[in-house]
């Protein structure tokens, strides 16, 4: 779970979370193919409920939501992603959670949603790295320009948001380390 190695030889090339998730389904359904695709499946259905929910959402609509789990889905890429399991599944998936639970976050004044947002947040940073943050904040940061929310742009919830996508992220931080910085030694390129 902290050392990821292919062929013998150390793994820097992606993060920790993808790995974690098909370990922890090895472990529940046995060493198998379908072991192994099941929970890019499970997430890529994720990311399609969360589509829908962020969809009827804004627009309030079914249709509009219905299309937009329709394009989603039948997306050459997402096809491709899910049949040979890459970390599009996993990520589609936190981003669009991490983004309806930040909208509902400071369109309602919960708690909760910050917190599911950055857990998801930190989701995806574990899944590609600290550039899974970039959707995530221009899909916050673009609606809050675009309704000159201003006051909400500079709100103190998001700085607690950094905060705990920090420390969600603290497992894959360790792994990290443990890996490749607790040993100097090693030659990772």
């Amino acid at each position: 779970y902290i050392e990821l190695f292919v062929g013998g030889n150390d793994w820097l090339d992606k993060p920790h979370f993808p790995f974690w998730v098909t370990a922890l389904s090895y472990k529940l359904f046995g060493i198998n193919d379908w072991s192994y695709k099941l929970p890019a499946i499970l997430f890529m259905m994720a990311g399609a409920v969360y589509t829908w929910k962020f969809a009827m959402r804004l627009y309030g609509d079914k249709i509009i939501a219905n299309w937009s789990v329709l394009i989603l889905l039948t997306a050459e890429h997402i096809i491709l992603s899910d049949a040979d399991v890459r970390a599009e599944p996993y990520l589609t998936a936190t981003i669009i959670a991490s983004v309806y639970h930040f909208q509902k976050a400071f369109t309602g004044k919960n708690s909760w949603q910050l917190i599911a947002g950055s857990l998801f947040a930190a989701f995806a940073v574990m899944t590609k790295g600290i550039f899974a943050l970039i959707p995530i904040g221009a899909a916050i940061g673009g609606q809050l320009l675009f309704t000159k929310n201003w006051k909400d742009i500079f709100h103190t919830r998001w700085l607690i948001a950094g905060i705990l996508i920090l420390l969600f992220t603290t497992p894959e931080l360790y792994a990290l380390y443990y890996q490749f910085d607790s040993h100097p030694e090693k030659i990772v390129f």
